[in-house]
């Protein structure tokens, strides 16, 4: 059945390849038209300035045929004397205008003052042509208006030299200017090409609608003066100034909505230039009617390439669908049939896949032959695996218990070991407080003594003081005594100094008397102090005895704290080694039951797989189910590849070979 969307083969190929015509038609139709027309374009241009490069020379030629003219006209000996010879010259002029058709022709002085075959005297000294004449120079002036009957006019002026080679004056041909349109209307390219001459101001002089000479034609001035007409005009302005610059060249313009090429050259001996333009379609006529074949021929190859397209499919359609049957009829399960020795021969790819069929068909039936075999053997062996796996299950089932309980006991211990260590450490807090008071107290007691010590040297520099009070006592006594005997001497005299000798002596033996009882103080004192220092020493001895053994005392119960922590560190470890090998033998056993429940599993996988390897078609069967072959076969298949998954029992077994996959059933 096809799916929704199926396009065949055919189809696709019709659609490719007419693609691929179309893209290749329209890339030939675009290169040729691009090359064609920049080819064109060049050619035409480089036609262009050929032509009016040789219709600049033949307007040249023209000139100088009636410059020529009126130069051998004045090699003739009357025109020395211009007055004497008068009439002699006016019949020579009459005769020379009639052979060129000049309007008039005239003879001037070097001051300009002249007579002609229609004046009798004029005044010409103002007159370009007659200063660049008279300087020598052979000279055309632009058109002027005639007098009398407003026709325009160019003015041809030549010198006349003397015998000496001076020039004494001018000779001058008067023409219809109509005639440089004549030379310029001559000058075409193609059917609409023409061409005109502007002089050094712009100023048209020729051109094949004589109703812009007549009017003065100047696409300059008119710009000055229509801001508008200036935006039209400007392309155009821009080649007239490189033409009144004297410039050869090809330009591109618009004028009036339609678009045109330029080419331009400067006219030789005169300040003009000439220019011929063409309409840009006329110049690609060729191009349109080269693209008009182009496209016929990519439409003719578009046929074609959709005929040849629809052949090529037809080659192709059948022997792939052939072969998409005998796809489909492998996809039913049935090998048992040969593809057509017709297909099999081919030498292209058809063949290549027909030979690729024919080889699919004969290792499906040496793989689902072998896959029965593996089917049986895997079936005994999952069983044998199941048994293997419950008694390991059982076995590893009592090893959990059991660590279970060992498990519980180091717990335990580890609880009570963890207590020990806990009261170690409190122990060692207790010991290193005391270690702390002590030296705190043998501390305090080294400052007593150096107090007490202190308190002696003070009793020794009282002693010191006492006993000079009792020096000063002393002397005070004999004062007093050598004061009685003066005042004895004195007599009545010395009786009131006697009394204050007699109050002197009583007050010094009292000092001496006070300061024998604060010596005996003090000495008791000292006595007393230096028994206080001796048992203070004793006292602090001791004490330092006290601190070392609590020192001591106080490292033993840190050893004892720290060795408490490592043993119970340890007995964690322990602890959590037997619960790591706990869970291990719990992984085991889980592991086994799951090994013995993937062991049934692997069992009912084997017999569906043996019940579907049974609806295969294979050879020499006689169209009875693959059991059949089962038996017989013995050979073993290239590489052969079977996954069959760990999940629920299912109705899709997918087969792989190492050429790769083939499908699902």
């Amino acid at each position: 059945m096809k799916k929704k969307g199926f396009k065949s083969i055919s189809y696709k190929l019709v659609l490719y390849i007419t693609l691929i015509v179309f893209l290749v038609s329209i890339f030939l139709t675009g290169a040729s038209y691009f090359f064609s027309s920049s080819s064109l374009e060049e050619s035409t241009s480089d036609a262009m300035k050929n032509i009016v490069q040789q219709a600049s020379l033949k307007v040249s030629a023209e000139l100088s045929k009636h410059f020529n003219s009126l130069a051998a006209t004045t090699q003739d000996e009357i025109f020395l004397d211009m007055y004497a010879n008068k009439d002699l010259i006016l019949a020579r002029l009459e005769k020379v205008a009639k052979e060129n058709d000049n309007f008039d022709m005239m003879v001037s002085d070097p001051t300009g003052q002249s007579y002609s075959l229609l004046a009798d005297s004029i005044e010409i000294s103002g007159r370009v042509y007659f200063q660049k004449a008279i300087k020598g120079e052979n000279y055309i002036s632009e058109p002027l208006i005639r007098s009398g009957d407003d026709n325009l006019v160019v003015v041809y002026a030549v010198p006349i030299k003397g015998r000496d080679g001076k020039i004494i004056g001018t000779l001058s041909a008067v023409r219809n200017a109509a005639e440089l349109t004549e030379m310029v209307k001559e000058i075409t390219y193609g059917e609409k090409g023409s061409a005109y001459m502007i002089d050094s101001q712009c100023t048209t002089i020729a051109h094949k609608d004589y109703e812009l000479v007549m009017n003065y034609d100047n696409d300059i001035k008119t710009a000055e003066k229509d801001p508008e007409a200036a935006k039209k005009l400007a392309e155009l302005i821009s080649l007239e100034r490189k033409m009144m610059a004297g410039e050869t060249g090809v330009g591109e313009y618009s004028y009036g909505g339609t678009e045109k090429y330029m080419a331009y050259t400067p006219v030789k001996g005169t300040t003009w230039s000439i220019a011929l333009t063409a309409p840009k379609s006329e110049v690609f006529q060729q191009i349109t009617r080269l693209t008009i074949i182009l496209a016929t021929i990519a439409i003719l190859c578009l046929v074609l390439g959709v005929i040849l397209a629809i052949f090529i499919g037809r080659g192709f359609k059948k022997p792939i669908q052939l072969a998409a049957q005998q796809a489909h009829i492998f996809a039913g399960g049935d090998f048992s049939k040969d593809l057509s020795d017709e297909y099999l021969k081919r030498k292209d790819e058809i063949g290549v896949l027909a030979e690729s069929f024919q080889a699919l068909t004969e290792n499906i039936n040496e793989l689902v032959s072998n896959i029965s075999i593996a089917s049986e053997q895997v079936a005994t062996g999952a069983k044998q695996i199941s048994d293997s796996s419950m008694e390991l299950s059982q076995g590893a089932t009592e090893q959990a218990s059991s660590i279970e309980e060992l498990t519980a006991s180091i717990e335990q211990i580890a609880s009570q070991t963890k207590l020990n260590a806990e009261n170690a450490k409190n122990a060692d807090t207790y010991a290193s407080d005391a270690r702390v008071f002590a030296a705190k107290g043998n501390e305090q007691m080294e400052q007593m003594l150096k107090a007490m010590e202190e308190i002696n040297i003070s009793s020794n520099n009282i002693s010191k003081i006492i006993k000079v009070i009792e020096d000063i006592a002393f002397q005070t006594n004999i004062l007093a005594l050598n004061a009685a005997v003066e005042a004895a001497r004195a007599g009545q005299y010395g009786k009131g100094f006697a009394v204050v000798a007699e109050e002197v002596r009583s007050l010094a033996a009292k000092s001496a008397k006070a300061a024998k009882e604060t010596a005996d103080l003090i000495e008791g004192s000292m006595n007393k102090v230096d028994g206080g220092t001796k048992i203070a020493n004793e006292t602090a001895d001791e004490l330092k005895k006290i601190v070392e053994g609590v020192e001591k005392v106080a490292e033993l119960v840190e050893r004892i704290s720290v060795a408490s922590d490592e043993q119970a560190s340890g007995i964690e470890q322990i602890n959590q080694g037997i619960l790591q090998v706990s869970q291990v033998v719990q992984n085991n056993s889980a592991t086994s039951e799951e090994s013995a429940a993937a062991s049934e599993q692997l069992s009912g996988q084997a017999a569906v797989l043996e019940e579907q390897v049974s609806k295969f078609t294979l050879k020499n069967s006689g169209g009875n189910k693959s059991r059949s072959v089962i038996q017989q076969s013995g050979t073993q298949l290239k590489k052969p590849a079977v996954e069959i998954p760990k999940e629920k029992a299912s109705n899709e077994i997918k087969i792989s070979l190492s050429d790769g996959e083939f499908g699902k059933y």
